[in-house]
């Protein structure tokens, strides 16, 4: 983990692949106080997102929650779904079918 979050870039989002297996794949979205997150996407598989630094909110289909670190989120197939930093990064987990 500490290699993934070396690869930090104060002016870019910056997304490390830690694992790509056949059934799975996970990493880590590094959002830096200068960056955003502007894609709102729909996936055709479950995500899960767990926020390990910094803070944000998850808008999660029609609703949403805060995000400060240790916060997990659910989101079935499907739905859309974006992040927003509210302080100075934001570093997420990112665990997905493959």
């Amino acid at each position: 983990m500490s290699e993934a979050l070396a690869e930090r870039n104060d002016e870019q989002n910056v997304f490390t692949e830690l694992i790509d297996a056949s059934a799975m794949r996970m990493g880590v979205y590094m959002i830096p106080k200068n960056g955003d997150d502007p894609f709102v996407l729909d996936h055709a598989y479950d995500e899960v997102k767990i926020v390990i630094e910094g803070g944000g909110r998850f808008d999660i289909g029609s609703g949403g929650l805060e995000a400060k670190p240790g916060t997990i989120a659910f989101i079935t197939s499907g739905t859309r779904h974006q992040f927003r930093r509210t302080s100075d990064a934001l570093d997420v987990i990112v665990i997905g079918a493959n």
